[in-house]
């Protein structure tokens, strides 16, 4: 408890909400959850499937985490909703400590959504997905302090709701630990729907990412006034108060995707096709990265039976706009800013992409960024339910791991690949990955069990484990 009660000022607003939620009033409805998980492994880290995409709560050596949580809603003339929650959770990965899961006040009224704290992304396709939401925001790194204002439903141009839009506008605040001190995430995304029936559903749109501010031991304190912001937001380069390169280029490290999504609706399940584009700059934004993306389908089955739905996603990243004079573009990771574009160490866009640790690198300092971006990679999921009674989850990825590029000059670079000797991180080339859940008890209490296991040429590594969940108040 020493290392709670120690915790750094700017926690204190989150405590404050946390304890709010329990303040008793017959107007409001109250929760409360107990979680615990347990793992064992036959190797110092677990498999990649019991760490990944676990909302930031364990890393590679987790072997036990405990998670409270409560949340208070107050709802008023239907169309409006106020919701204060938190978490606090303890593990013992690397050393023991207490960390703030959650935190936040979220506001929703209608079609209109804000958010205020720090609060884990919605769980999509049935929890199979390796990339979740979308190629650029996952499941895998905690949840971002910070503010969010987005439409809760599609918003249509006219009553027979044949073409609407969808919009998000957020602004996150970046840890403190990092290459670039208190960095901090621009969001913001806008999608067009056309549904000409009731079947058919089609959203394409665009998300877009910046990491700017900060103060970086090389490049010294990044600009973050009022026109800096809209030079972010914009994607203009920087002003005289920005390096030399940025004001050449554009202010910050961007990020974005093209996203197109398909829905058809079948009499016994439902299908989408999925697809995200990754760019970071210019060419990519003008497709001259192609075929760098996701691709996936996604069926959801009505009836409750051994298979209630299928998951397939394929990942490519070997391109990275490799023409001249810039040759790379090094995926989720920057000249500036080094820790690249994770947050805790954790990758916040595809997992599949991971992290490395370099001494002396960049520029003689110790960074974590991210040390391998050039893969091809296929994921399998299927969930569904064992004699229509113990719900069941499994995952089954193949993944091609060639490490990173990166850009020394024009039309010059220098190559790491996966098990580079420099990195402290030594990943085969070649590494399938699995996992198996399935409900064992769901009364009085939830029990999972789970078992997951990485094969390659080199090194097999099997680990399981259990979760219990109990509802409280």
């Amino acid at each position: 408890m020493k290392k709670l009660i120690n915790m750094k000022k700017h926690h204190l607003i989150y405590i404050l909400f946390f304890t709010f939620s329990f303040q008793v009033n017959a107007q409001w409805t109250f929760s409360g959850n107990l979680e615990t998980k347990g793992i064992v492994t036959s190797d110092e880290e677990s498999p990649f499937w019991l760490y990944t995409n676990q909302k930031g709560r364990l890393d590679k050596g987790t072997n036990f985490l405990g998670l409270f949580g409560s949340t208070a809603d107050y709802s008023w003339k239907k169309q409006n909703n106020i919701s204060f929650g938190g978490s606090i959770a303890y593990s013992d990965r690397n050393s023991d400590e207490f960390f703030i899961d959650e935190a936040y006040a979220l506001f929703q009224h209608n079609w209109l959504e804000i958010l205020v704290g720090k609060k884990h992304n919605q769980v999509l396709y049935d929890g199979m997905s390796v990339s979740n939401e979308n190629i650029l925001w996952s499941l895998n790194a905690p949840a971002l302090p910070g503010i969010r204002i987005k439409t809760l439903k599609p918003i249509f141009f006219n009553e027979n709701e044949i073409f609407g839009f969808e919009a998000l506008w957020s602004d996150y605040l970046l840890e403190k630990d990092r290459f670039v001190s208190k960095a901090r995430l621009h969001r913001k995304s806008l999608h067009f729907i056309y549904k000409p029936n009731q079947t058919w559903r089609l959203k394409f749109g665009i998300q877009h990412f910046a990491q700017w501010g900060g103060n970086s031991p090389v490049h010294g304190e990044q600009p973050t006034g009022f026109k800096d912001y809209i030079r972010i937001i914009s994607g203009r380069g920087g002003g005289e108060n920005a390096s030399l390169g940025e004001q050449i280029n554009s202010l910050g490290n961007h990020l974005g995707s093209y996203e197109l999504y398909i829905d058809k609706k079948f009499k016994n399940f439902k299908v989408q096709f999925i697809y995200n584009s990754i760019f970071e700059d210019g060419s990519g934004s003008r497709l001259a990265n192609f075929p760098d993306g996701r691709y996936g389908v996604f069926l959801d089955f009505d009836n409750k039976g051994w298979i209630n739905s299928f998951l397939y996603e394929f990942y490519y990243s070997k391109n990275q706009s490799q023409t001249r004079p810039h040759l790379w573009d090094d995926y989720f990771n920057n000249y500036i800013y080094a820790s690249g574009y994770t947050y805790k160490n954790q990758v916040i866009g595809l997992p599949f992409f991971t992290t490395n640790y370099y001494e002396n690198y960049p520029r003689n300092s110790n960074t974590t960024r991210i040390g391998n971006n050039l893969i091809t990679a296929h994921h399998f999921g299927i969930s569904g339910f064992v004699f229509k009674q113990r719900p069941y989850k499994f995952l089954l990825s193949f993944r091609n791991n060639h490490g990173h590029n990166v850009n020394t000059g024009v039309a010059d670079y220098e190559y790491f690949s996966s098990n580079d000797p420099r990195g402290e991180i030594k990943l085969s080339r070649n590494v399938i990955s699995t996992y198996f859940e399935i409900n064992l008890i769901d009364s009085f209490l939830k029990l999972d069990a789970f078992i997951g296991a990485d094969y390659s040429k080199s090194d097999k590594n099997l680990g399981g484990g259990v979760n219990l969940k109990k509802d409280i108040f």
